[in-house]
């Protein structure tokens, strides 16, 4: 009998001999198959449509039901011709009786009340770590049967733990829950069963942990806080002689800072969070109250001011006041307990001197006011005083711990009123007989995160990705943030937006080199470095998996950008929107979506963000990717409206001229698209509107308007004549466009002094001559140079040489060996969009089934 396993990590074994079949766990498609068709088995046989669309959504139904029945051949094969009965050609079922599958015997095991049994066989989530690209109704299915199987699990854990506890065996039944936790991390049913456990086994100290290192992780990785109900678990009133000693926070498994302290004994209540009866009092010694309330009105070049800056001024209605708070003395040496004080009176001074925030008043035992610390001059600018303790919007807590000799200082900034952790700041390490340079640190970090925390345009970060050492990093990185989006924004002068994305480029770089931890600024440079890109990629590739998880999903996007791998790009991408959905971030999703041929997801996402604001106005990309989804899906009039909007704001960009002609041509307005374009080749302008001369005369040809793209090419022709230093290869395009071959021969008679980029655009024009002619081995030998220019001994390609051989396929009749040559194109990194269709001459292929199902948009 075949065995297979899906809960934890998938397996496929022959139970005869324990061996493993290792041709079906090669192929992770057909590994995919089986499993579903295990697991739903019960509900009857599975008709072949409905597999269709779940496992080859982007397949014609040719080839898919072709992969289909491969898959069932191969598996019948490996695993036993008995494996499946089938309903005539439209059902499959799983034969039980040659099949046993985990999933089948933790269910039955439940059902007889076989607990242990039962529990022993789930070794972890359902297909954990399982994944088919592309196949997005599998991966829901997968997740819901995670869930389903899950909550049996955790079901039969907490039921069994009662019953142990209840037997007076607390170990074994903690033994049960611990393992749980492995699979559940955010069940909070789960955590409060274990800390109810741990208690009962006079174990607070390490409940404490549990409750703290899960509050940080929900915090961290989803964005909440523990319930009211799983607290209570912990504030539950006890006997005096079973009174926990104070929190002693030491190092979690991973070596981070802590989460939050505990939160025990008589509660007082300060900014919506409890704090022991000790930790008020210390509290209300020396904590130092701070209005920075006016940060978040002021402007990018106002709150980078630092220490020069005037005390900013508190919003009307927006109050933002931070409370920092003496940093508890765990380390069990009294000797230490000033210490805490003095590392809070100074992470005070450096937030002051950076203009993150004005200083306050102390706070007196009552939660009162007192009068100003003598050394920090109280700036409120409210009336009635500096605000209290209960006002705090922030409150900067921390702990210091001794590990191993070395003293770390672990710092958190809550939100007061909801009592969730904001972020907790990298821990500090130093020595206990000279704590300065340690505190130092310290401070500089807990600047750097909270400035990053009120920065509405970076506070989307928080969690997500690494966090700045200083407040001088930070400014670096908000620096080059501001002049990237500005670089992008800037729309014909390349001069002014290369400029300007130079200095982006040195404010990441000089924010990363503050301290090797901070990799944010290193990837968000990723995009736009030319001779370090390289050198950046060195630095975070091995480090990809100890990344945040929103940095390591950018990386992932921008290493398949440079791949060419515009699928895997897509991927990156929506998985980057689902950890940060910015508006930059979904715009490169729909980018993305456009280029793997989405355009429909693009228009969602691309109209979500016009609807939104302003942010797109600015960047002309932002229209031309929108104008090109309109054009794949067809909607032409919908394409013309967003470019007239589009060129009121950008006047002078090629491609969306180019878009203009061709939406005009598409609509049937060939006259209209004529005068266009004419007008267009004879105006004066920069340098690249050459594109634009040998270009439109293309547009015109795919669009079907052959007399037209003669009259603008001789347009251009004259244009030309009139102008230095064009590029041969443009004018022997245009020559192209009105069939004056030989005159574009003898411009392309010596490319010896052209670049590689250059003479694979004149190898793709011989190609089509070529063919044009009828000479398919002289059509063929010019589209091979031209996919290997870069690479002449054939080692490499590049896609858009490739095309060069699916365009002169196309003339020469050769349907399907086009079909294939454009295939090989994607495979290598060609995006799809509309301009394949205006930059390559394919109208040989429409109506050319392969070609079409291709070209159809997905989803």
């Amino acid at each position: 009998m075949i065995g297979i396993s899906t809960l934890g990590t998938i397996d496929l074994l022959d139970r005869t001999d324990g061996r493993q079949i290792l041709s079906v766990l090669a192929q992770p498609k057909r590994l995919g198959v089986l499993a579903y068709l295990a697991m739903a088995s019960s509900n009857g046989a599975h008709q072949r449509d409905t597999l269709l669309g779940i496992f080859w959504p982007d397949s014609t139904e040719k080839r898919a039901r072709n992969a289909l029945n491969q898959t069932v051949f191969v598996l019948r094969r490996a695993l036993g011709q008995d494996l499946f009965t089938t309903n005539g050609d439209n059902g499959i079922r799983i034969n039980r009786e040659h099949l046993w599958c985990d999933v089948w015997a933790f269910e039955e095991a439940l059902k007889e009340g076989k607990k242990e049994d039962a529990l022993e066989l789930y070794r972890g989530n359902f297909l954990n770590g399982f994944f088919l690209p592309g196949c997005v109704e599998f991966e829901r299915w997968a997740e819901s049967q995670r869930g389903q199987l899950r909550e049996l699990a955790t079901g039969a854990v907490l039921s069994l733990s009662h019953e142990m506890h209840s037997a007076g065996n607390p170990v074994g039944a903690l033994g049960w829950v611990r393992r749980a936790r492995g699979w559940a991390p955010y069940d909070e049913q789960i955590l409060g069963r274990q800390i109810e456990l741990q208690l009962t086994l006079g174990d607070r100290a390490g409940a404490v942990r549990e409750f703290e290192a899960f509050a940080r992780r929900l915090s961290t990785d989803l964005g909440l806080e523990p319930s009211n109900q799983t607290r209570e678990i912990l504030e539950k009133p006890r006997p005096v002689a079973e009174e926990w000693p104070r929190s002693r926070l030491g190092p979690d498994p991973e070596g981070q800072a802590d989460g939050e302290g505990s939160f025990h004994g008589s509660p007082h209540r300060a900014g919506g969070r409890r704090f022991s009866a000790p930790q008020v009092a210390s509290i209300a010694a020396v904590a130092m109250l701070m209005g920075v309330g006016g940060v978040l009105g002021l402007s990018r070049t106002d709150l980078l001011k630092g220490g020069e800056a005037d005390p900013p001024a508190r919003l009307p209605g927006e109050p933002r006041t931070v409370a920092v708070l003496p940093l508890e003395n765990a380390t069990g040496d009294p000797t230490l307990d000033l210490l805490g004080s003095s590392a809070s009176d100074e992470i005070l001074r450096e937030l002051a001197a950076r203009g993150v925030a004005t200083v306050g008043s102390s706070v007196g035992p009552s939660g009162g006011r007192e009068e100003p610390n003598q050394t920090t001059e109280s700036t409120s600018p409210d009336a009635a005083g500096p605000p209290t303790l209960r006002e705090a919007d922030y409150l900067v807590t921390g702990t210091i711990v001794d590990r191993e000799g070395q003293l770390a200082y672990q710092t958190r900034i809550l939100q007061a009123e909801a009592g969730t952790i904001a972020v907790i700041v990298d821990s500090v390490m130093g020595p206990p007989g000279d704590p300065l340079e340690a505190v130092d640190r310290l401070k500089k970090r807990v600047a750097g995160a909270l400035a990053m925390v009120l920065d509405p345009e970076l506070s989307h970060f928080i969690g997500l990705t690494s966090l700045p050492s200083s407040f001088q990093a930070y400014q670096s990185f908000s620096d080059g943030l501001g002049n990237l989006e500005q670089g992008r924004a800037i729309a014909g002068d390349r001069v002014a937006s290369q400029a300007r994305l130079a200095t982006a480029r040195t404010g990441f770089l000089d924010a990363a080199a503050s301290d090797s931890r901070f990799t944010l600024p290193l990837v968000m440079a990723l995009p736009i470095l030319t001779t370090q890109r390289d050198s950046v990629l060195g630095i975070l590739r091995p480090r990809r998996e100890d990344l945040p998880r929103g940095e390591r999903a950018m990386l992932d996007f921008h290493e398949a950008l440079e791949a060419g791998d515009f699928p895997r790009a897509y991927g990156a991408a929506k998985r980057v929107v689902e950890i940060m959905p910015t508006a930059e971030w979904r715009y490169q999703s729909a980018v993305t979506a456009v280029q793997t041929n989405r355009p429909r997801e693009a228009l969602e996402s691309l109209r979500g963000l016009q609807s939104e604001g302003s942010w797109h106005s600015d960047r002309p990309d932002f229209w031309m990717w929108l104008v090109d989804a309109e054009v794949l899906v067809g909607d032409l009039q919908a394409a013309r409206r967003d470019l007239r909007t589009a060129l009121e704001l950008h006047n002078d960009q090629p491609r969306l001229l180019s878009q203009e002609v061709l939406v005009l041509a598409g609509l049937g307005l060939g006259e209209e698209a004529i005068a266009r374009a004419v007008e267009i080749v004879e105006s004066t302008g920069q340098l690249s509107t050459h594109f634009l001369r040998y270009h439109l005369p293309k547009v015109l040809i795919v669009s079907g308007i052959d007399e037209g793209a003669r009259v603008v090419a001789e347009a251009s022709l004259e244009t030309f004549s009139r102008i230095d230093g064009v590029r041969p290869d443009y004018v022997a395009a245009t020559y192209v466009a009105v069939g004056r071959f030989e005159e574009a021969r003898d411009l392309l008679s010596d490319l010896s002094g052209l670049r590689p980029g250059f003479r694979m655009e004149a190898y793709t024009l011989l190609a089509f001559m070529a063919a044009r002619e009828g000479r398919a081995e002289e059509a063929l030998r010019y589209g091979e140079m031209a996919a290997t220019v870069h690479e002449p001994q054939g080692l490499g390609r590049g896609p858009y040489g490739v095309m060069a051989k699916a365009q002169a396929a196309a003339h020469l009749g050769d349907n399907a060996g086009a079909v294939r040559f454009l295939r090989e194109a994607y495979q290598l990194g060609l995006p799809h969009g509309s301009y394949i269709f205006t930059r390559w001459d394919l109208r040989p292929l429409q109506g050319y089934q392969p070609f079409e199902d291709m070209m159809r948009p997905k989803g």
